[in-house]
């Protein structure tokens, strides 16, 4: 007999649609800011060819915002990426 109600999950960070909404609710709206410019002067820094661990350096109940604002900065930082299960944005730049 086959199994039907077993459920494999990915490993890896998922983002879901309102994490914006839910992120300003549980830190305020200058919480919110204030992080994100946190996140953004990081990956500024970010050198070429290195990567942003996020499992191993964001706490488990801020990984979701820390994905979502990476998200915001890559689109307009599009030499930077993400790897296939979030957990890890590297620095691509071509200077």
């Amino acid at each position: 007999m086959g199994k039907t109600s077993e459920r494999i999950q990915e490993p890896g960070i998922t983002l879901s649609p309102d994490w914006a909404e839910v992120a300003v609710f549980n830190m305020g709206i200058d919480g919110f800011n204030e992080y994100k410019q946190r996140v953004f002067t990081a990956l500024d820094k970010l050198q070429l060819n290195h990567y942003y661990d996020i499992v191993s350096s964001v706490p488990v109940y801020r990984r979701e915002t820390f994905l979502g604002i990476c998200s915001s900065y890559i689109d307009s930082h599009p030499d930077y990426e993400l790897t296939e299960d979030n957990c890890r944005i590297y620095n691509r730049t071509k200077r």
